[in-house]
């Protein structure tokens, strides 16, 4: 790209129209045969009967759609069989071109060919909430057209009207005072499930879930690609991470029309929302409960009012133990005596017993422990370990009760880590806050906690 000008002013998006985006994607290029004769041109434009919402170069609240000597259409039959050719604009810098390819195969008047920019997969997931990126890899579009005349080897076509399929939407993320909020990532969901996370066009159905923009770096305004395949509103919730602290704010009948840019306004509720995915779990929900639902309440009363079970407290808040968003430490003792290899194989029971969706049951090892504990106030993660080694396990007593488990007993917990070289196995003892190193055979509690 040229300058910072040229790089933005690709983006799609009128009210019904799209834009094209410059792209250099291998995959197109894959999919095309090698044996080429047919050439197929026709006119390729943009819809003008919406300028007032023309989308972006970002010119104050408009977006502005030209072709760019990078950009590729693929050229697919009507049954979406395989690829015929990459076509590719004859003239650059305007909304209207015409566009050229060699064809693969040859094809009859009035057939019906389907123009696809930039590539046949189209995957919504890994935004970063900036324009230049929707550009460069979220600016999707079709234009069917119908084979007009073939004259040897020089086929013809109707116009080409392409469309986006998808919206653009800037958010503002603001408190409810309407201060700016700078948020490290942005969950959007919709209650409907029809959130496209990912489709082709081979007829096979599309992947739906939830969207998380992540910018480079912490940011009070994002913008999201947005394609939903309900056709009614919807209601969609926005979780934002700022700092330690979790913001949400929930709207129903959204709409979010294919081909439109949005800017919308976002007051967000700070402070702990509940019951939130254990997903959107943020360090402010230690000490919080984790039910068989998968998601989050504030403690074991109010899972139990919302109808579902709670099964363990948030403890730590990462990844750095070998789990996806964290650990929580059960509610309960699993038991308060058995011998090490009995501790282990109770794992299977306890999670038959006591099922959390998205989450998995383990006898903790020692890393677990130390960050379950650092979690919750005690000593921070230190990977040197000696016998009866001091370590504070901080509240996570106190924060057990008040959640509504049941407190530590005073006494050796077993953990999963075996001491090097040896055949024992690391404990760690409540009333002293020390590790302990102790034989397989000797009976001990067991208290499981689940990665999430």
């Amino acid at each position: 790209m040229r300058d910072a000008y040229r790089l933005l002013r690709f983006v799609v998006l009128l009210a019904t129209c799209g834009s094209l985006t410059a792209c250099s994607d291998d995959r197109m290029a894959e999919e095309l045969s090698t044996d080429q004769g047919y050439v197929l041109s026709l006119s390729a434009s943009k819809d003008a009967s919406a300028q007032t919402t023309r989308a972006l170069t970002l010119s104050g609240s408009t977006l502005n759609a030209i072709w760019d000597e990078a950009d590729r259409v693929a050229v697919w039959p009507e049954d979406w069989s395989a690829v015929l050719g990459e076509m590719t604009p004859q003239t650059t810098g305007d909304a209207a071109t015409r566009l050229k390819a060699s064809l693969a195969k040859e094809v009859a008047k009035g057939d019906l060919l389907h123009l696809v920019f930039p590539r046949s997969t189209w995957d919504y997931t890994g935004q970063d909430g900036t324009l230049a990126t929707i550009a460069a890899q979220y600016d999707y579009a079709l234009a069917d057209v119908t084979v007009a005349d073939v004259y040897g080897t020089s086929v013809r076509a109707s116009d080409a009207l392409f469309t986006n399929q998808q919206a653009v939407v800037c958010f503002s993320l603001q408190d409810k005072n309407g201060s700016p909020l700078s948020a490290s990532s942005l969950k959007v969901s919709a209650a409907g499930g029809k959130l496209v996370q990912s489709r082709h066009l081979d007829g096979s159905s599309p992947v739906y879930g939830d969207l998380t923009l992540t910018p480079a770096s912490a940011a009070s305004v994002l913008h999201a690609a947005i394609r939903n395949d309900q056709t009614t509103p919807d209601t969609y919730t926005l979780t934002a991470t700022v700092g330690t602290d979790s913001y949400r704010c929930t709207q129903s009948g959204v709409s979010f029309a294919n081909g439109r840019y949005y800017t919308v306004t976002v007051k967000m509720s700070a402070g702990k929302v509940y019951p939130i995915p254990m997903d959107d779990v943020t360090e402010a929900y230690i000490g919080s409960v984790i039910a068989t639902d998968g998601k989050i309440y504030a403690n074991v009363a109010d899972a139990s009012a919302a109808g579902t079970t709670a099964q363990a407290m948030v403890a730590y808040v990462g990844t750095a133990s070998d789990c996806s968003h964290g650990l929580a430490v059960a509610l309960a003792n699993a038991s308060d005596g058995l011998i090490y290899e009995d501790a282990v194989d109770e794992v299977a029971y306890w999670a038959a017993g006591h099922t959390v969706a998205g989450g998995t049951w383990r006898l903790p090892t020692v890393s677990d422990w130390m960050y379950m504990f650092q979690g919750c106030g005690g000593d921070a993660y230190t990977p040197t370990l000696t016998n009866e080694m001091a370590y504070s396990c901080g509240d996570i007593q106190t924060l057990l009760t008040a959640a509504g488990g049941t407190d530590m007993d005073t006494n050796l917990y077993w953990t999963s880590s075996e001491v090097t070289g040896t055949d024992l196995v690391w404990r760690y003892h409540f009333d002293k806050n020390q590790f302990w190193e102790g034989a397989k055979n000797r009976s001990w509690y067991v208290r499981f906690c689940l990665a999430f």
